[in-house]
């Protein structure tokens, strides 16, 4: 338990504070029926993807996680707004669900 305590300090809570301040910029533009920058949802889709690396933090909800944002990056791709917000909306359920169960 103490390395995941390690990693939690040291890589997994510098790194979510990171997808929070990209996930708060492209939650805003939803929010507005906009889609959010390409560099944006760029950032935010690497740095989710290095954040599902790390075991033990979620590893149940990963792979429904990455499947939703590759299907947000997909809408993004075919310019469908309404795909992207809901995609956007099932992200922040499964989000929520993770975070309800991980909080440290």
């Amino acid at each position: 338990m103490k390395k995941n305590c390690d990693v939690a300090e040291n890589k997994f809570r510098p790194l979510k504070k990171e997808l929070q301040t990209v996930w708060k910029i492209i939650k805003n533009s939803v929010s507005i029926d906009q889609f959010p920058e390409q560099e944006r949802l760029d950032v935010f889709l690497a740095l989710s993807r290095v954040m599902v690396s790390y075991p033990g933090f979620g590893d149940q909800n990963y792979k429904a996680y990455i499947r939703v944002c590759d299907e947000m990056y997909e809408n993004f791709v075919q310019k469908d707004l309404v795909a992207f917000q809901n995609s956007f909306l099932k992200l922040k359920e499964i989000r929520h669900d993770c975070h309800e169960m991980y909080r440290f």
